[in-house]
């Protein structure tokens, strides 16, 4: 980013602006460089006679909240009939923040003359009748009865109903003032919210519109001051080398570092949350995630462009498509001699959150992995026809040099009764068989998802990660591990709002990889659901898949029983 300050903005503020540092001692606010960094983001709009949009996500101890009430208060204190507004989550957050507008007022020279002030307000006296006012987020008809130029909310992840809320308040900027701002600002409070929506459609908009609301966050490297000088026998470690190979790390800022997580009584974790190295750290550190930034990171250096198609028919026939829903995303083509599994996790066209009515379809995640070398060649994400999905899985079954193929049960019988219907044969059963396959109206066939064999699924999906076993090409599979979590319970589940479909595709791939003859050669046949001799431990045969305990529990808690088969 390009430094762009306005002197006169700062020069008056250092100059006549007063808070309280870290030891309650008065001082004048001279910025610091985090400040200094967020004003040049607040001048790359304001200069180009645009309103000033920003979502912030800010660590903890570098004072904006404190800078964005010093810019706000500038604007009121030197511009007539100006409306300043401040929220925060609760009456001491937004006492607390208000302290600092008063003590600016009580402290700025010359004095305006105010025609009233409280621990709410400060309205000035006509002619200049500019205002300041501050509202708790959890006030009904919060802003309603405001107009305002200079919006400031702040902890915004914080806020009980932050949709709603912001819904409310943000139109009480006008759109087209020029000389206006609206301020959304937080620290993270775990993945997914309203917060972390705003901040990431921010970040994922055109960089050159500063039009738009523009997303802002900071690494705790880029301050200066956060570095100390080594001791003469510093040595790095390896988890070190491999921080200084992504951002550039010094000796100084690891030694910085190292101090601050010994403050943290070595809660790695902790100091990640109070000084985060990139923004979805910020937000995972404060959350509850299955999995670490650093496998997050790992699986992230294999993300390519991948080729989007859709199969035309049985024959190995497709055609590329424009689009990235209702399509496979091809990151590699099927190798002679390889063997695959796809796994097919399929809504049936139920709503993403059974408990509203509202709510938009779930999707269907179908999943191809090479049992080789444990790549996710294909991937199929999207909604739909559950006889379009069937006929997709098929022909990509047949076009992967006929993968064995796990379908969820009981919500893919439309598509399992199509794989039938065509006489496939490598189906996964959850029984063993004999050496002929049962009858093709078994009601053995597809995957079950259970009480207990979702955690299996769960479990060997975070050891295939933590053990490099798989490789991910596709970006929309990163994007549902960053937001799958643990809830209150244990259980892991994405976010509300966020996807699983193509993770649990991918685990269910994984599940028939373990559960099915692996031979070389393409042309084997299936005489077996009987799982092979693992590489890896299998604790017994109920875990193989040959015991069906019988209870449904899939990943969205509700059940099904729609069919019969």
């Amino acid at each position: 980013m390009v430094a762009c300050t306005d002197d006169n903005r700062l020069t008056w503020i250092s100059r006549n602006l007063q808070i309280t540092d870290k030891e309650g001692t008065p001082t004048l606010l001279v910025p610091n460089n985090g400040q200094l960094l967020f004003h040049s983001h607040i001048q790359q709009q304001r200069s180009r006679g645009v309103p000033v949009k920003i979502v912030l996500l800010k660590p903890r101890r570098v004072g904006w909240t404190t800078w964005a009430q010093a810019e706000s208060y500038h604007d009121v204190y030197h511009t007539p009939n100006r409306t300043g507004f401040v929220a925060s989550l609760d009456s001491d957050s937004t006492d607390y923040v208000f302290r600092m507008v008063q003590r600016f007022d009580a402290n700025v020279r010359p004095r305006r003359p105010a025609a009233a002030t409280n621990k709410k307000e400060i309205i000035y006296e006509d002619p200049h009748g500019s205002q300041v006012y501050a509202q708790t987020a959890g006030k009904i008809g919060l802003g309603r009865s405001f107009n305002a130029h200079y919006l400031l909310c702040d902890e915004v992840a914080f806020w009980p109903n932050a949709k709603s809320q912001l819904g409310s308040l943000t139109p009480i900027v006008p759109e087209t003032d020029p000389n206006t701002s609206i301020l959304i600002v937080s620290t993270a409070n775990g993945l997914g919210g309203e917060f972390y929506d705003r901040y990431w459609l921010a970040k994922s908009g055109d960089p050159s519109d500063f039009e738009r609301f523009r997303s802002v966050f900071f690494p705790w490297y880029a301050f200066p001051e956060y570095q100390h000088i080594p001791r003469p026998d510093f040595v790095v470690t390896d988890e070190e080398a491999d921080l200084v190979a992504l951002y550039n790390l010094t000796d100084g800022q690891l030694t910085w570092r190292r101090r601050q997580i010994d403050r943290f009584k070595g809660d790695l974790g902790l100091f990640k949350q109070e000084f985060p190295a990139t923004d979805i750290e910020a937000f995972q550190a404060s959350g509850n995630n299955v999995f670490t930034p650093t496998q997050i990171a790992s699986q992230k250096r294999h993300v390519t462009d991948c080729r989007t198609i859709v199969f035309t028919g049985p024959d190995g026939d497709f055609e590329d498509v424009h689009r990235q829903v209702n399509c496979w995303h091809v990151a590699r083509m099927p190798i002679a001699r390889r063997q695959y599994t796809l796994g097919v996790d399929t809504m049936e066209g139920r709503l993403s959150d059974v408990k509203d009515l509202k709510s938009k379809l779930d999707f269907d995640g179908m999943v191809i992995m090479d049992r080789m070398t444990g790549e996710v060649v294909a991937v199929w994400h999207g909604q739909g026809s559950q006889d379009d999905l069937a006929e997709q899985a098929y022909w990509a079954a047949l076009f992967y040099l006929e993968a064995f193929t796990g379908i969820e049960m009981p919500k893919g019988f439309t598509v399992l009764k199509y794989f039938v219907s065509k006489g496939y044969t490598k189906l996964y059963n959850r029984e063993t068989h004999d050496e002929s396959l049962a009858p093709l109206q078994s009601e053995n066939y597809g995957w079950r998802t259970t009480l207990i064999t979702r955690e299996w699924m769960v479990k060997d999906f975070i050891t295939a990660i933590r053990d490099l076993a798989i490789t991910i090409y596709q970006g929309i599979v990163i994007d549902e591990m960053e937001t799958f979590i643990k809830d209150k319970t244990g259980k892991c589940i994405h976010m509300p709002g966020k996807k699983d479909d193509l993770l649990f595709g991918l685990m269910i791939a994984i599940q028939v990889h373990k559960r099915c003859p692996l031979t070389l050669g393409s042309d084997q046949t299936h005489t077996s659901g009987e799982a092979e001799k693992p590489r890896k431990t299998i604790a017994s045969l109920a875990y193989s898949g040959a015991i069906d305990p019988g209870n449904e529990y899939d990943d969205d808690d509700d059940y099904y029983d729609g069919h019969t088969y």
